[in-house]
């Protein structure tokens, strides 16, 4: 099937039925699970974790590198990469086999479209209708769940971001009836100077390996640091900083619970 691509600004020919496809994204790797797809999955990379079944899966990748000889000998017929710092990768990979981008979410409702996406370009349309009606659903169950809470979000990268309002994460708090205190900055991801921050909640999302630390030890290091809260959620890791499905089913939930103990 031929599919045009807005990011590659031009048409793609795929395979109508693709059978061993590579994920260089954690969050289309595990959207491909979640539809019942993780049989046709051939590579992923190393940060691909969730599902646990996805660390089974030969790894070819990093985030923003490709081990050239691994990715060609898992023989894909598909690759499927995101946006942002993996547009390099694109003129890398889609020599080896046809490859299709698809663009971070910048709002919690643009995971639908993402899963819906993913959906079509391996031509399971069904599949991905049902699961982002799903996800839908929780949305709206947990639209303006939790009071107004003054909210501060950090995500370790290379080095601990906040989210802006042009975030995946500052809309799925808004959604929530939370106040993002970065929510009005015009900007996505950004790292912040010292300094003390008070907030209501103080949601830190780690590495998976930095989550070897218990949760005590988190909030007693984000304490030193200056960020006094209420309360603390301390993610299990990469709920944050990845756009899966388990963003809003797992995620989101643990965040409405959390607050309304506040209110």
């Amino acid at each position: 099937m031929r599919v045009f691509s807005e990011v590659m600004g031009e048409a793609v020919e795929l395979p109508d039925k693709p059978k061993r496809i590579v994920s260089l994204s954690p969050s289309i790797t595990e959207t491909l699970f979640e539809m019942g797809l993780g049989d046709r999955v051939a590579g992923v990379t190393v940060y691909c974790h969730r599902p646990p079944e996805a660390m089974l899966k030969p790894r070819v990748a990093a985030y923003t590198g490709v081990l050239v000889d691994r990715l060609r000998g898992v023989n894909p017929d598909l690759i499927l990469t995101t946006t942002g710092v993996q547009r390099g990768l694109i003129n890398e990979v889609k020599a080896i086999a046809p490859t299709y981008p698809i663009p971070i979410p910048v709002t919690i409702y643009g995971v639908l479209d993402f899963v819906k996406k993913v959906a079509l370009v391996v031509n399971e349309p069904n599949r991905g209708e049902e699961l982002a009606i799903e996800l839908l659903r929780t949305l709206t169950e947990y639209a303006k769940a939790c009071p107004p809470l003054r909210t501060y979000v950090e995500i370790e990268f290379e080095e601990p971001y906040t989210a802006g309002a042009h975030t995946y994460v500052d809309s799925m708090l808004r959604l929530l009836g939370l106040r993002n205190i970065y929510g009005d900055e015009p900007r996505a991801y950004f790292s912040l100077g010292r300094g003390t921050i008070e907030v209501d909640l103080a949601i830190y999302d780690p590495k998976p390996i930095g989550r070897k630390r218990g949760s005590e030890e988190v909030v007693n290091w984000l304490k030193a640091r200056g960020i006094k809260a209420r309360a603390y959620l301390i993610t299990e890791g990469d709920e944050l900083a990845h756009h899966g499905p388990y963003l809003i089913r797992v995620t989101l939930r643990k965040i409405a619970e959390i607050c309304n103990k506040l209110h």
